[in-house]
């Protein structure tokens, strides 16, 4: 995924954001990695306080300068809803990290203030995530009482098979070339008997 500064981000677009420096080591930011939903604006720190905006945002307020920008977006969600949990995703505003932090050695980002980082989110990422979701509702809503789609049995994991992923769709088509090979060899087979009688 290719890293958008704040000054380039598009208003109403998604974005994945990723939490870095010395917080994100911290225990309770758990993946500090989430998805912003549709980009409202940004903002500076001194306009923050001005405003009387929410400063917490997981990062000590002194790390900061009146001129630093702060990230907004309509909703901030986990990446993985069954997987780790979020840890960033109840802030208001996100502080971007500043340009002297992206040309830093590991050494140093890493025990820096650092911030958050926004990154470009494939469309079609997006529509199958949102796709998977509207079907795992779906499925849930019509068939209650039956065991979770994820735990490998039942109709509910029967129509997990068909959701999505590239590595299922390869397997599906690896097994349809395996069945079509054996027909045909079944097929010279038989041939090959009728000739010899």
């Amino acid at each position: 995924m290719e890293e958008v500064r704040p000054n380039n981000l598009q208003v109403g677009q998604d974005y994945y954001i990723e939490m870095v420096g010395r917080y994100s080591r911290n225990e309770s930011r758990k993946s500090g990695r989430a998805i912003g939903k549709y980009f409202e604006r940004t903002i500076t720190f001194e306009e923050m306080l001005q405003q009387g905006h929410d400063v917490n945002n997981g990062i000590s307020p002194d790390c900061f300068e009146p001129h630093d920008i702060f990230v907004k977006f309509r909703e901030v969600v986990p990446v993985n809803k069954g997987g780790k949990k979020c840890g960033i995703c109840d802030f208001q505003f996100y502080p971007a990290t500043n340009d002297y932090f992206n040309t830093s050695t590991p050494e140093r980002r890493a025990g820096a203030c650092g911030g958050y980082r926004f990154f470009e989110m494939k469309r079609d990422n997006i529509l199958k995530k949102k796709e998977t979701e509207n079907i795992k509702k779906l499925v849930d809503a019509n068939l209650p009482n039956q065991p979770d789609i994820a735990s490998g049995v039942g109709v509910k994991s029967h129509v997990a098979s068909f959701m999505g992923g590239k590595k299922r769709r390869k397997r599906r088509k690896s097994r349809r070339k395996s069945r079509r090979k054996s027909r045909k060899r079944k097929r010279k087979r038989k041939t090959k008997r009728k000739r010899r009688r």
